[in-house]
């Protein structure tokens, strides 16, 4: 999808969606900026292999090498922020924005320790088999209704973390985060924001889908930025 004038902007979306999440913010940014908006493989339709981040990556980096303009901005959202982690820096992108960003090895409670414990136990006297029941709970929503490569897939993407990426990071980055995020809590925007040089920090009303809970906000708050 390729809409409006001026400099590129680059939409990347998060796991389980397509490009359409971002509708609100394509009508109000294609005013302001050129807009691209990728789908990115395995989420309009399966993977024909489990892919890994790596293969997201020079997905994404095909992409942009396809944009003309030796100029362009990102906007990546959760699953889109583990990609464009992995891709930087790419001499091309000159501003970030992150929303939601997953990729980083979270807090973990004692009750997730047990579930690995219990998952390993379980396999162990009982097969895999009854150990992927178990373990399939503590997977998100849709887990179980994803095609085998794509549950492959979702396995090696949440097992990586990125954390040592932030220092490749070397452009403006606005980090605009909700402050009920569930899905990556704020303590993760925080250390999104200490571990990026060249960051300034927003919180905003909203949940992990902030751009939809609060478009208003949310979209000038960004285009202030990226202006």
């Amino acid at each position: 999808m390729v809409l409006g004038d001026g400099v590129p902007l680059v939409l990347l979306h998060g796991y389980g969606c397509t490009n359409q999440i971002f509708n609100l913010q394509i009508n109000y940014f294609s005013r302001f900026f050129k807009i691209y908006a990728p789908t990115f493989s395995g989420f309009n339709a399966p993977l024909e292999k489990p892919y890994c981040l790596e293969d997201y990556k020079n997905e994404l980096l095909n992409f942009l090498e396809q944009i003309p303009e030796d100029k362009v901005y990102v906007l990546a959202h959760s699953f889109g922020v583990r990609v464009l982690l992995k891709l930087m820096p790419y001499g091309k992108i000159q501003k970030i924005v992150l929303s939601g960003g997953a990729g980083l090895k979270p807090k973990r409670k004692i009750t997730y320790y047990l579930k690995i414990w219990g998952y390993k136990s379980i396999k162990r006297l009982f097969g895999e088999n009854s150990a992927r029941k178990i373990s399939n709970k503590t997977c998100f929503k849709g887990y179980n209704d994803l095609p085998e490569n794509n549950k492959q897939s979702f396995i090696k993407i949440v097992n990586e973390h990125l954390d040592y990426r932030l220092k490749h990071i070397n452009v403006p980055t606005l980090i605009i985060h909700g402050k009920k995020d569930n899905e990556t809590p704020p303590y993760m925007a925080r250390r999104f924001n200490s571990g990026i040089k060249n960051s300034q920090l927003v919180f905003l009303d909203g949940g992990h889908f902030l751009f939809l809970d609060n478009p208003t906000s949310f979209n000038f708050i960004v285009k202030e930025f990226l202006i």
